[in-house]
This record gives C-alpha cells, sequence and structure tokens, in this order.
C-alpha cells in the first residue's frame, strides 16, 4: 500500500495529469489527451471498484460500450455473455448485490464491451477468496490468449503466473523491472520484496 501503482494507472489512463514524462499508447503519445480518447484507442481501465453497484449488470456493461451504435452492442454483448455465461440469466439484477468474484466478472466483462486492444486493471484480487483468485486468473490468462495486453497492479503474488514483465514500485520509485523469469530465479529480490522463498510454487 502506498508504492504508487494506483496513481499510476490513474495517469496512464488519463485521470490524473502527467507531471512530466510521456505515455506512448501504440506507438503514438497520448499524455496530453483526456481519458475519453484514450479509451478511443481500444484503451480499458478497471479500477479496484470495477462497477457501477446501483445500476443493474446490463446497465454497467452498456456502459463499457457507451460510444458504439447499438447494434455494436448487442454483438459485443453476446460475446461478452459466451465468455461469461454466468452473468446471462442476471443481467437485470443489480450489481451491488452480486459476491466479490461475480463483480469482478462483471467489471471485466464491461471492459470487454469496449473491445479494448489493452486492458488496464488496478488489484483485480482486492476482497477475494482465494479460490476467487484462481478462477480470475483464469479468466484474464483465457483473454491474454486471445491478444489483448493486460497491466496489473497487483499486491498478490499469485498473479505472477501470467506476467511476462514484472516491475516492483516502492514509495513510487521502480526497485525492479525485468522478466518474471529473472524475479522468479532471483532468491534475493524474491526475499527482498516479498519475503518469499517459495514463489516459484506458485
Amino acid at each position: 500500500n502506498g508504492a504508487g501503482k494506483s496513481t499510476l494507472l490513474a495517469t496512464i489512463v488519463g485521470l490524473h495529469p502527467a507531471l512530466r514524462g510521456a505515455i506512448t499508447l501504440f506507438g503514438e503519445r497520448v499524455e496530453h489527451e483526456p481519458a475519453h480518447r484514450r479509451a478511443r484507442r481500444h484503451l480499458a481501465y478497471m479500477s479496484e471498484q470495477g462497477i457501477f453497484p446501483p445500476l443493474s449488470i446490463r446497465e454497467n456493461l452498456r456502459l463499457g460500450a457507451l460510444t458504439t451504435d447499438a447494434r455494436t452492442r448487442s454483438e459485443r454483448l453476446e460475446r461478452v455473455l459466451g465468455l461469461f455465461p454466468e452473468l446471462a440469466t442476471r443481467l437485470d439484477d443489480p450489481a451491488g448485490g452480486l459476491s466479490g468474484g461475480q463483480r469482478k466478472m462483471v467489471g471485466i466483462a464491461k471492459c470487454l464491451m469496449s473491445d479494448p486492444k489493452l486492458l488496464i486493471m488496478d488489484e483485480p484480487s482486492a476482497g477475494l477468496a482465494p479460490r476467487v483468485v484462481n478462477e480470475v486468473i483464469d479468466r484474464l490468462d483465457a483473454l491474454h490468449a486471445e491478444g489483448i495486453t493486460i497491466v496489473l497492479a497487483e499486491q498478490n503474488v499469485s498473479f505472477l503466473r501470467l506476467a511476462s514483465d514484472v516491475v516492483v514500485l516502492e514509495g513510487g520509485h521502480v526497485r525492479f523491472r525485468g522478466t518474471r523469469e529473472t524475479f522468479e530465479h532471483d532468491a534475493r529480490l524474491r526475499e527482498a520484496f516479498f519475503g518469499l522463498e517459495g514463489l516459484q510454487e506458485l
């Protein structure tokens, strides 16, 4: 907590201004663009909350494709429900009444309604039981296999199994940046950042 993960992600997607440096998205500088224009570049962002609790599941999903026409929304909804069939019979239920794991699924599905090429997620494991965390990891792994690039800010090291690259933030500074293999095979790094000796078993 307090490492700067959420602030970094909010800056990348345009919710916080970048005070210095550059943000490049698909080869183009975007640090001066508002958030809605970055979203139109096929960037989707899921905050730790992930959903709008007072709205129904259907309304949350529609918000993910707000700038598209009705036909496109319908086509994307059909695709998303194919990925998350457990939502299909509950579309008119209030999203706020769902379990933590179900809320995460709705949040991911809402992001997919925008047809993203890059999905940025803040603490997808927050408040979830270990069994549900594994389900979220499996879903994200399947999305990545479809060609979606995923950037995660996480404290739960179980998510390392998804990673090709790892960045460790501490006090707003980058303390490590490299491949997952480099991180996993350096016992000193694991011990320094997480105090974990059994990371290779995850």
